[in-house]
């Protein structure tokens, strides 16, 4: 298994630079890592950083780069791309993710503000989604490079506002949404460069939670390729 962990880290541009294990684990295992430190630390510890109720099954828990960059988007035709910005709930980021995974969208990038994905809750939330698609975090230069090369057209969700139409996406055309959190919303960067895309509502409500309509917005807007 650990292994296996760490042929998926290198297939998303991480490593492993810190681990906290239990006591008896073999040294062998981390020959190949350079500059690793670790740390042994009893069930107690490894039960609280692990976020985890029963740690009997459980041996090591590490500590890797967010990679900035993924190989597999930069030799493959986007055709569908999911923003987010701000979004701080690991329950929200890690479903995202999951929706992402489940509807064949080809990369997550994390723009500022996001929590990290790797975090407990995230991925428990995403259920092993971060290790199933393209995963990025990075700058707005970096977001608006790749959204270039690709040359996808940006909608950004927002709450329903008096008079405003759903837009319709072409569904052939490549595409990028982009959704931020609950609460500030998105920023002036993102609705500079994006189209509004809202889900029209006939209840008494302002709005959706995010992860709810970034599932019904990215079912709208695969691809029918």
């Amino acid at each position: 298994m650990f292994e296996e962990v760490k042929g998926v880290l290198a297939s998303i541009g991480s490593t492993i630079h810190l681990a906290f294990v239990l006591p008896g684990i073999s040294d062998d295992r981390f020959n190949d890592l350079e500059d690793l430190q670790r740390i042994e630390v009893d069930q107690h510890v490894m039960k609280k950083i692990s976020g985890v109720e029963s740690v009997d099954n459980l041996s090591i828990v590490a500590e890797i780069d967010l990679p900035w960059k993924d190989a597999s988007l930069e030799h493959r035709k986007i055709k569908r791309l999911l923003g987010l910005e701000g979004i701080q709930d690991p329950g929200n980021l890690g479903t995202l993710i999951r929706t992402a995974v489940a509807f064949g969208w080809d990369g997550v990038f994390l723009l500022p503000g996001c929590c990290d994905p790797f975090n407990d809750k995230a991925l428990r939330a995403s259920r092993g989604g971060v290790f199933k698609i393209p995963l990025i975090s990075g700058s707005w230069t970096e977001f608006r490079e790749l959204v270039d090369v690709n040359k996808l057209e940006c909608f950004a969700g927002q709450p329903k506002i008096e008079g405003q139409e759903m837009i319709k996406p072409n569904s052939e055309k490549p595409l990028c949404l982009i959704l931020g959190s609950e609460g500030p919303g998105l920023s002036s960067a993102s609705l500079q460069i994006a189209k509004p895309i809202t889900i029209p509502m006939v209840g008494e409500m302002e709005s959706l939670n995010v992860a709810v309509a970034g599932g019904v917005l990215m079912f709208l807007m695969r691809s029918s390729a």
